[in-house]
This record gives C-alpha cells, sequence and structure tokens, in this order.
C-alpha cells in the first residue's frame, strides 16, 4: 500500500502533494454537496464552480502526463525489441553454422585426408625393385 493511502486510511495527513490535492477535491465535493442540500446556490457559483474547474483543470493535466508518459515508455519498448530482434539476428549470423555446408566442406576434408593416406601407402609400397621394372 503507498504511503498516502495508508496515511489516509489510519487518519493522519498525507505527505505527498498528489494525496493533498485528491483531499481537496474531494473537499470541493463535500462542499459541493452540502451547498446544494442547503440550497445555497450563490456559494455554488462563486466557490465551488472555480474550485472544481481548477480540480478539473488538474486531473486532466495529470492524466494527459500520465499518457505522455505511457507512450514515451511504449516507444522505448518497442525500440527495445527492435534492438533485441536486430541482435539477436546479429548474433546468429556470426555464431551459427550453416548445417549443409559445414557438411559439405568435411565430406571434402575427409576425402582429401583420405586421399593423402592412399597416396602415401601406395609410395611406401614401392621399392627401388618396383621401379627397375
Amino acid at each position: 500500500m503507498s504511503r498516502a493511502r495508508t496515511s489516509l486510511a489510519q487518519g493522519r495527513a498525507a505527505s505527498s502533494p498528489t494525496a493533498g490535492r485528491a483531499r481537496t477535491f474531494f473537499n470541493h465535493l463535500i462542499s459541493l454537496q452540502n451547498h446544494l442540500l442547503a440550497g445555497d446556490t450563490a456559494s455554488i457559483a462563486s466557490t465551488d464552480r472555480p474550485a472544481l474547474n481548477n480540480d478539473e483543470e488538474n486531473l486532466l493535466y495529470h492524466i494527459s502526463n500520465n499518457g505522455a508518459l505511457q507512450t514515451r515508455l511504449d516507444a522505448a519498448g518497442t525500440l527495445a525489441d527492435a534492438s533485441s530482434t536486430a541482435l539477436d539476428k546479429q548474433i546468429s549470423k556470426r555464431a551459427d553454422a550453416d548445417l549443409t555446408d559445414t557438411l559439405v566442406k568435411l565430406n571434402q576434408a575427409q576425402y582429401a585426408y583420405q586421399a593423402a593416406l592412399q597416396s602415401g601407402a601406395s609410395i611406401m609400397k614401392t621399392s627401388l625393385l618396383d621401379y627397375l621394372r
């Protein structure tokens, strides 16, 4: 539970400015209710309406700030996802081996090695007498 909620729930004054504005907003609504019940239209026009208009502007200001912040966070998240995908592709491109290409190169190396061994073995079998014939 946030500090402002805990303070309000325990009946103490909240220390955050947002909690103070919320308390003021609710006080303005309570004042409007009291003036409506009393039929005091002059107080409604002179104090309650301007106070509630200011509260409305304050609320709209904070809603728009939250929307702008959410948009920036969404854009940052999208950019982070794109960067992560690009990085994964680069890592894959440099680290992963093409299986078919690797197998072809392995087979070529094996054939070359076997050919070298066979030619070496055939040279070892020949003697000086084989050359004299």
